[in-house]
């Protein structure tokens, strides 16, 4: 019985239903400590898994792809790839030997290595942080390919203040608002130069009545205006009615310039 149970045990202790690596040209090699596992492709790359026992075949697979990625990679030489695999995510621990991009070398700048991260409700995501100039520097984002991250980084090397500026929610917002407040101005601008414009215009028109170009009182524009956007069928005899009943001073050739100038009514 005790015979049994033994076999039992040992069978329940192995995972009798391994991911097939050999299936995808790669070799777990033996010996490994407890910690991780050890990994090689058919073209030499090594890469680790932490958690390897937990690992079920779609993240195995998940992980080949990734490998693959980034071991495709033109300006990253990968020291140490490793893998850790949790229970609803996996983390990528990548430590370069050489990180040269557009003949810039951000080695130096690279303390920890570069972290990633993939789960099933999301895509690869990078999230690690570099050192230039003393200014610790959080490089976050969805990884699409090489270039686009290289890119990042050396823009925040080469200048961190402004990087990181970009990049905060309060400057984000701190800059709307300035161009909120900017376009209200403008709009003002806008508004008091079409009024100049309009009232030049009927001063113009006015001329034929009048020696010299006498302007339309703003009395009267601002009150034909009200009129007009409180009640847009307003007639122009209605107008005069409400004109006279406040003893507002008007012209019959005012009231038509104003009329044509403002609202296209001839």
């Amino acid at each position: 019985m005790k015979k049994y149970l033994l076999i039992i045990i040992f069978l329940t202790s192995v995972n009798l239903f391994a991911f097939d690596w050999g299936k995808y040209g790669i070799e777990r090699n033996s010996g490994n400590d407890s910690s991780s596992a050890e990994f090689r492709d058919r073209d030499g790359n090594v890469f680790y898994i932490e958690n390897e026992e937990s690992l079920k075949d779609s993240a195995a697979e998940k992980i080949i792809e990734i490998k693959n990625i980034i071991y495709k990679w033109k300006y990253i030489e990968i020291s140490r790839l490793k893998f850790l695999v949790k229970p609803n995510e996996i983390e990528v621990s990548v430590i370069p030997s050489s990180f040269t991009y557009n003949k810039t070398d951000v080695m130096t700048n690279i303390k920890a290595g570069l972290l990633f991260s993939y789960s099933d409700e999301s895509a690869l995501r990078y999230n690690f942080r570099i050192l230039t100039k003393n200014v610790f520097v959080r490089i976050s984002g969805v990884y699409l390919d090489e270039d686009l991250l290289c890119k990042k980084i050396v823009e925040a090397v080469k200048d961190p203040q402004s990087f990181i500026q970009r990049r905060d929610a309060d400057y984000f917002l701190s800059r709307i608002e300035k161009l909120d407040s900017k376009i209200e101005q403008l709009e003002a601008q806008v508004a008091d130069s079409d009024r100049k414009v309009n009232n030049a215009v009927m001063a113009f028109q006015n001329d034929r009545f009048f020696a010299g170009k006498k302007p339309i009182s703003e009395e009267l524009i601002t009150e034909v205006i009200k009129l007009k956007d409180e009640n847009p069928k307003i007639t122009r005899d209605e107008i005069k009615e409400k004109l006279t009943a406040k003893k507002i001073k008007y012209s019959e050739k005012e009231l038509k310039i104003i009329l044509a100038v403002y609202f296209g009514e001839i």
